[in-house]
């Protein structure tokens, strides 16, 4: 019987980000399972004018695109690189078209995939509303709608949304997997703090990933006088690329009086680190 052929459009290494990694795992997740599925990656997302000078790759991930038949062939922000998806499809005629989406501005190219290639296409959501709204966050979610047969969603939250919506398509909501794969890299709990210069009976507090103002890092540090309070040994350790300045939150926890307890670890955070 002929493999299910699955052409999946997202983001992968060695282009950094959360969204990356989970999209490499789904894929060899599918591979695994007998499908047959195609990557279509990204050779760009944004202008890098929008991202820090430390760029965009992770310089210490594999490429993914060792299949010939994959291609990173996208740029999100350029229109011709688009064609260039729809030709590719048109040749090689997946069953299923399936998209990761994040962010309003990938709306225009799903509705145009969907509706040049004429492929059933389900679209992936992990957010339906974008983080940071451009004001245009309705306009994107009615041209969405119209670009899927179907939606997976990753939590509660995104599922209700798109109810709330009247979304005219089906939507199964599936559990968002935990990560196994770092078991060998793992360090005991132990050796772990020793080597963050963190006692071993403190309660630990992580913030973890790309600080962006809509993230919370600053609530977060707000609410740490009253954390300390209730108990002086919790340290929060706060471990991400900044998309802020830097200088603006260690001036916060010098004006909040809670620079002992908290431990900053500015830049992307590999699978080594």
């Amino acid at each position: 019987m002929k493999a299910l052929r699955i052409a999946f459009i997202s983001p992968f290494s060695p282009l950094k980000g959360g969204i990356a990694r989970f999209g490499g795992h789904l894929m060899d997740a599918l591979r695994q399972s007998g499908y047959d599925v195609i990557a279509f990656g990204y050779r760009k997302l944004y202008p890098v004018v929008f991202f820090p000078r430390s760029g965009v790759e992770d310089n210490h991930q594999e490429t993914l695109f060792s299949d010939p038949g994959d291609q990173p062939i996208l740029v999100l922000y350029n229109p011709f690189s688009w064609v260039s998806a729809v030709r590719r499809l048109r040749q090689l005629k997946p069953d299923i078209l399936l998209i990761a989406y994040w962010t309003g501005f990938l709306a225009p190219l799903c509705f145009m995939l969907r509706r040049l290639t004429g492929i059933k296409t389900v679209i992936l959501l992990h957010n339906f509303s974008s983080h940071e709204s451009f004001g245009i966050d309705s306009f994107f979610q009615r041209i969405v709608k119209r670009s899927a047969d179907g939606f997976l969603t990753l939590s509660g939250g995104v599922t209700t949304e798109l109810a709330e919506s009247r979304c005219p398509v089906p939507v199964s909501e599936q559990f968002h997997p935990v990560y196994d794969h770092h078991a060998e890299h793992t360090v005991s709990r132990h050796h772990a703090r020793q080597e963050l210069g963190l006692a071993q009976e403190s309660p630990v507090l992580l913030f973890f990933g790309y600080v962006r103002r809509y993230k919370g890092l600053d609530l977060l540090l707000q609410a740490m006088p009253a954390i300390l309070q209730a108990d002086e040994r919790v340290r929060l350790v706060v471990a991400g690329e900044f998309y802020e300045p830097l200088e603006g939150y260690r001036a916060m926890i010098d004006r909040l009086g809670i620079a002992g307890s908290v431990d900053l670890y500015p830049g992307y955070a590999t699978e080594e680190r």
